[in-house]
């Protein structure tokens, strides 16, 4: 099932409300996650899942986590656009990694994407 006509994209954000939708077990209200699968599995009728990476906010980035200085831990500011402008840092390990069938993922959180999708922009 394909997530044609979506705002979902690689590097998408899914807020904690929805992340907690996807993983009922994640009850952290500061547990984000961030869609990684290619924008072209996202909408190919042959791959089954998507891909996402949860992680946490921290509140501010360390320059020896970012830009792939480490391999087991990334720090990724987003910018969320807004009247002034407000960054976050979210933390990322590999072992936080998931896959979700595209069904579920469409059912519980549909094609049009968060409207942190559209509003947050990775620095």
């Amino acid at each position: 099932m394909p997530l044609c006509n979506t705002k979902w994209r690689q590097g998408s954000i899914i807020t904690p409300d929805s992340f907690s939708i996807l993983n009922p077990s994640a009850n952290d209200r500061d547990t984000y996650a961030i869609i990684i699968s290619h924008d072209c599995d996202l909408e190919n009728e042959m791959v089954e899942h998507v891909e996402i990476i949860a992680g946490s906010l921290i509140p501010k980035a360390d320059s020896n986590f970012t830009h792939a200085r480490h391999i087991r831990c990334l720090h990724l500011t987003y910018l969320q656009i807004k009247n002034p402008p407000q960054s976050t840092v979210i933390e990322v390990t590999p072992a936080k990694r998931q896959s979700i069938r595209k069904k579920e993922f469409q059912a519980e959180l549909g094609t049009v994407g968060s409207d942190y999708s559209a509003v947050w922009g990775l620095c």
